[in-house]
């Protein structure tokens, strides 16, 4: 049994699909279970199971529950016009997709295609999700945000149905990369750390760009249209280390510019401790 696991071009540029195949041991089996069908995740309108069971010889036993419906509009930030083919998923928190890098699981819940409206309708159980954009050509990607001029992640609660969850979408370019405490990937991780990519040039201090938090693997990603930026690494209160600037500075005045362009960027910060 194969299955789409990451979908091209997930984390920027020309990243490949992931396929996950499964070999059951004898006696298991794989189920999954809708109310229209599997294994299209656009086509489930309320709601949805997958499990790994042991037959055993008898009945399987399912129980669904209700979805919650999540619906809203993409359109172009340009000029307002309804865009047609956007795909839009509900990730689940520690999605690898919100964070980029290693570590983090892909978990979505739910997928659709926007009409020619503009319009897209995703089902989920009650819960917390990142709702996430992306054109099949990749130039555009956004996720919703609570601050349609900021472009950032903004965790979505949902416990009834929601309508208004609308996205504009502009050309962006990926800026991700790793925040540790140390030299080694990984072990030295710093998660829960605010990465704010402030506009520079000709724009006075301090209008935020866009803002990532790293993962549990110190991983963040952050879609910033093309232009430049001065980023901030904000350790999370009660922290022992200290706020640091691109490329090592102490504020935005002396920190490096980050030119984002047509390619990905990718930085990597190691914070320092708090001075006693």
């Amino acid at each position: 049994m194969t299955f789409l696991a990451w979908p091209a071009g997930a984390m920027g540029g020309n990243t490949p699909a992931l396929f996950l195949t499964l070999e059951l041991p004898p006696g298991f089996v794989f189920v999954a279970m809708t109310n229209t069908g599997f294994p299209y995740p656009g086509a489930l309108p309320t709601e949805r199971m997958m499990a790994l069971a042991d037959v055993g010889g008898g009945p399987i036993d399912i129980t669904l529950g209700p979805g919650q419906v999540i619906e809203g509009r993409v359109s172009s930030g340009l000029s307002g016009a309804p865009l047609a083919g956007i795909q839009v998923s509900a990730l689940k928190l520690n999605s690898i997709i919100i964070y980029g890098g290693f570590g983090d699981a892909f978990e979505q819940e739910d997928r659709a295609t926007t009409d020619a409206a503009g319009r897209y309708s995703l089902t989920v159980p009650s819960g917390s999700y990142v709702i996430y954009a992306n054109e099949p050509e990749g130039t555009q990607r956004r996720f919703w945000s609570n601050d349609q001029t900021v472009f950032q992640a903004t965790p979505l609660s949902v416990d009834r149905a929601l309508d208004g969850i609308n996205i504009a979408m502009v050309p962006v370019t990926a800026i991700g990369g790793e925040v540790r405490s140390g030299p080694t990937q990984f072990t030295d991780a710093v998660a829960g750390v605010r990465v704010v990519a402030y506009l520079a040039g000709d724009t006075p201090c301090c209008r935020i760009g866009g803002v990532g938090v790293t993962g549990e693997q110190g991983f963040f990603l952050i879609y910033l249209p093309q232009g430049l930026y001065r980023v901030a690494f904000e350790p999370p209160p009660g922290s022992s280390y200290a706020l640091e600037w691109w490329s090592e500075a102490a504020e935005f005045a002396s920190a490096t510019d980050v030119t984002v362009a047509s390619e990905p960027v990718q930085l990597e910060a190691e914070l320092a401790s708090v001075s006693p």
